[in-house]
């Protein structure tokens, strides 16, 4: 992975995410990875305490990606801590080959202020607040079929 110029390892708060309490609703159905799962793993312990097969991935504490293909790809609040757009990028890249080929990347992203002005939230942290529909230019440089359903982007 590209180095950022802001950590994200500091951005982890112990907080169940939307995405997750939206998820949850669906059938099991494949393997789960829920990427950038940040320290405390509240989303993959959550789902997996309601049936899912999910792994995490904190790239700030696992230098090797897992080995397995995913059904379900799961990106919660990470895109909008990364200032650089090609970063963002090789995360997609990323999760398009551990993806299966009829396979599936849900993303939400905090959207803070909305302003659409990225700066620094804390020390060594950054914040993009920019809106979801902000983010489908750059999504759509790796995946062709790019949705927004109650906020959340989908990708196939």
């Amino acid at each position: 992975m590209l180095n950022q110029k802001y950590s994200s390892a500091n951005t982890s708060i112990n907080k169940l995410g939307r995405l997750y309490k939206v998820f949850c609703h669906e059938k099991p159905n494949g393997k789960v990875l829920d990427f950038g799962a940040g320290k405390y793993r509240k989303g993959t312990i959550f789902l997996q305490d309601k049936g899912f097969d999910v792994d995490s991935y904190e790239p700030s504490l696992h230098d090797n990606l897992p080995n397995d293909k995913y059904n379900t790809i799961l990106i919660s609040n990470v895109l909008n801590v990364i200032e650089e757009d090609e970063i963002i990028i090789q995360i997609l890249k990323t999760c398009k080959e551990l993806l299966e080929s009829d396979g599936r990347v849900l993303i939400t992203v905090y959207e803070g202020d909305k302003s659409g002005k990225g700066k620094t939230s804390k020390e060594d942290c950054y914040q993009r607040n920019a809106r979801t529909a902000e983010y489908v230019g750059l999504v759509s440089k790796v995946f062709d079929n790019v949705k927004i359903k109650q906020n959340i982007i989908i990708l196939c």
